[in-house]
C-alpha cells in the first residue's frame, strides 16, 4: 500500500485548515527563504542531529560526522565546540539534545548513524556540557554497561533527569544530571531500544521501540512511572514490519507518533481505541521526526534518500497524508529534522552535505481573476508570498437576488509557485460569486478574495 501523498483539502465552511576553546569555522551565508529550504552552509559535514535553543531560536547546535558545531546567528556562521570530547582525532557525533529547563545544559552521544541502525558498534558514549557547549565531560561510557546508546530523552520539567536507550542494557536513567546512571528497564524485553520518546505533558510517561522476535518486527512499550515498570502498549500496532527508527510524542495530542524503519508510519493520540498506520513505498529509512509546533496532527520526517516529508494524520480514522517538502533542498539524503520551539514557523534539516533552514510564512495577499466561456466559469490567481499548502475555492449562485446556493466546491489546483485555478459550470440567468481562501492549518486562516458577476 502506498503512503497517500494527496493533499488534504477542506471545504470553506469548515476551513479550520490549518564557545573558550572553540574553533571558528569559515562563515557561510544563510538567507532563510520564504516557504522553501535555504542552505545554512557546512556542506562538507553530515548533520546527524540538530537542537535549537528553546527561547533564542538563533542559537542552533548540531551533531555531525566531524564533531559538534554551534551557531549563534541563525546559521550565518558556525563554530566547532569539541573541547573535552576527544583525546585525539575528531570523531563522529550522532545525537545532541538541549535541556528545555536549563538551556545551557546539553547532552551529546558519539557514534555514526547509518540507515540500518541508529549507531555502529563503536561509540555510544554520553557527554554533557553545562556551559552552552564550550566544554564537555563524559558522563556515561558505553563500556560501563557493555552497551551502545541508540537514543536519548531529556525530562522537559526536571533538568537533572535524562534517559538513554541502549542495545543491550535497555533504558538507563539519571536523576542527578548524569552523575549516576541506573537501569530503568523492568519489564523491558528484549533489552534493546532503538528509539525513545518522552511525553512533554506527562514526563514520567515514555515510549520505547524494541525489536520483536527474530524477524525485523517492532513493538512499542510504555512506562508511566519514569521507567520503573514497562508494559506492552496495546494501543500501538505491533505487527508492522521493520524496526521503529524514530518516535516522538506530539505536545498537542500526547500518545506516540511512530515511524517504522523502511515500511510504515503510525499515529495514535491518547484516547484513540485504534491507530492509523500506513505503509509507504519510499524505499528509504526514516532517520528523524519532529512535531509541528501548532498542528497536533502534523509531523515532519527526515527520510534518507527522499528528503523531508510533511505528514498529517486525520482528525478521525483515515489515511495518513504525506507530501515531500523539498523545494530548495539540494541534498535528499536527509538525516535529521527539528523545529524551533520559540519560532514555530522555522524548521531545520540536516543532510549528508550540510544543514538547511525553512521559514514558513503565510500568504498575506491572494489575487482572483474570473473569466467566462460559453459553458464554464474559470477562476484563478496566485498567493503572495507563494506557499505549498492548501487552497479552497467555492462557487455560489443566486437567481433574482435570492439566497446564495453553492454551485460546487472545487479543489483548486495549487502549483508549487503559488498559482491556482478552478472551474465550474455556468448557471445562466443568475448572479455568481466565487470565493477563494488560503487555509494552512487548524490555527491559520489565510487571505481570502471573492468576486460577484453575472453568469
Amino acid at each position: 500500500m502506498r503512503w497517500d501523498v494527496r493533499r488534504r483539502w477542506r471545504a470553506l465552511a469548515a476551513a479550520t485548515l490549518v564557545v573558550s576553546t572553540a574553533t571558528p569555522l569559515l562563515p557561510s551565508a544563510a538567507y532563510a527563504g520564504t516557504n522553501r529550504w535555504t542552505s545554512a552552509g557546512q556542506s562538507q559535514r553530515i548533520f546527524n542531529s540538530i537542537a535549537v535553543h528553546p527561547v533564542r531560536s538563533n542559537i542552533v547546535y548540531a551533531a555531525t560526522d566531524r564533531g559538534l558545531v554551534k551557531s549563534v546567528n541563525g546559521g550565518d556562521s558556525w563554530t566547532a565546540i569539541n573541547s573535552g570530547l576527544f583525546d585525539g582525532d575528531v570523531m563522529s557525533m550522532s545525537i545532541i539534545a538541549i535541556s528545555p529547563v536549563t538551556p545551557g545544559t546539553l547532552y551529546a552521544v558519539d557514534g555514526t548513524r547509518v540507515p540500518e541502525m541508529r549507531l555502529i558498534p563503536e561509540g555510544g558514549n554520553v557527554f554533557k556540557s553545562v556551559d552552552a557547549g564550550e566544554t564537555w565531560t563524559k558522563v556515561l561510557a558505553s563500556s560501563d554497561y557493555n552497551a551502545t546508546v541508540h537514543a536519548l530523552a531529556l525530562d522537559p520539567l526536571d533538568g537533572d533527569v535524562a534517559y538513554v536507550g541502549t542495545d543491550g542494557a535497555g533504558v538507563l536513567k539519571t536523576v542527578d544530571g548524569g552523575e549516576l546512571w541506573e537501569p530503568a528497564s523492568t519489564g523491558l524485553v528484549p533489552a534493546v531500544v532503538y528509539a525513545l520518546a518522552i511525553d512533554p505533558n506527562a514526563p514520567a510517561t515514555l515510549y520505547a521501540s524494541l525489536p520483536q522476535g527474530s524477524e525485523p518486527d517492532t513493538r512499542i512499550m510504555t512506562t508511566a512511572d519514569g521507567g520503573d515498570n514497562w508494559v506492552f502498549h496495546s494501543n500501538v500496532t505491533a505487527h508492522l514490519e521493520g524496526y521503529t527508527s524514530a518516535l516522538v510524542v506530539h505536545p498537542e495530542t500526547s500518545g506516540p507518533w511512530g515511524i517504522v524503519y523502511g515500511h510504515a508510519a503510525e499515529y495514535r493520540p491518547a484516547g484513540w481505541a485504534e491507530g492509523v498506520s500506513e505503509d509507504f513505498d519510499v524505499g528509504h529509512t526514516v532517520l528523524g521526526i519532529t512535531p509541528d509546533a501548532t498542528n497536533g496532527r502534523l509531523i515532519y520526517a527526515a527520510i534518507e534518500g527522499s528528503g523531508i516529508w510533511r505528514v498529517e494524520a486525520p482528525a478521525e480514522l483515515g489515511l495518513l497524508e504525506g507530501a515531500r517538502l523539498n523545494k530548495g533542498l539540494t541534498d535528499l539524503d536527509a538525516r535529521s529534522v527539528t523545529t524551533a520551539p520559540s519560532s514555530p514557523n522555522e524548521i531545520w534539516a540536516g543532510t549528508d552535505s550540510g544543514i538547511f533552514r525553512f521559514t514558513r510564512k503565510l500568504p498575506t495577499a491572494l489575487s482572483l481573476q474570473v473569466t467566462k466561456t460559453r459553458s464554464r466559469v474559470v477562476a484563478g490567481g496566485e498567493l503572495s508570498p507563494p506557499h505549498p499548502d492548501s487552497m479552497v475555492a467555492v462557487a455560489m449562485y443566486s437567481k433574482r437576488d435570492g439566497p446564495w446556493k453553492r454551485v460546487a466546491s472545487k479543489r483548486a489546483a495549487l502549483s508549487i509557485d503559488g498559482h491556482y485555478h478552478t472551474s465550474f459550470a455556468r448557471v445562466p440567468g443568475s448572479s455568481c460569486k466565487v470565493v477563494v481562501r488560503f487555509a494552512e492549518d487548524a490555527d491559520h486562516l489565510g487571505a481570502s478574495r471573492s468576486k460577484t458577476f453575472a453568469c
